[in-house]
């Protein structure tokens, strides 16, 4: 589970090491923050990310996904990868 971390400065770094630690089939979720201004927590809007963002970056870690989003109200969003 990543929670609330790919604003960091690489998030490919970030999704690359998971997918390589995980066993084929193993999944990957992730939580963030929803890329809203009325949200009265979470980091700043200039860096966080939108779900388009999470599923290009899941995809280009060669993670297999639907595409799927969550909504996890009011605040958080996910998305599941999985390691082929």
């Amino acid at each position: 589970m990543l929670f609330n971390i790919l604003h960091a400065e690489d998030p490919s770094d970030i999704l690359t090491e998971a997918k390589r630690i995980l066993q084929p089939g193993g999944r990957l979720g992730g939580i963030h923050w929803i890329h809203d201004a009325t949200t009265p927590r979470g980091p700043a809007l200039d860096i966080r990310v939108t779900r388009e963002q999470c599923i290009s970056w899941l995809l280009g870690a060669t993670f297999r996904t639907d595409g799927k989003v969550m909504e996890f109200p009011p605040y958080h969003f996910g998305l599941v990868g999985e390691k082929e």
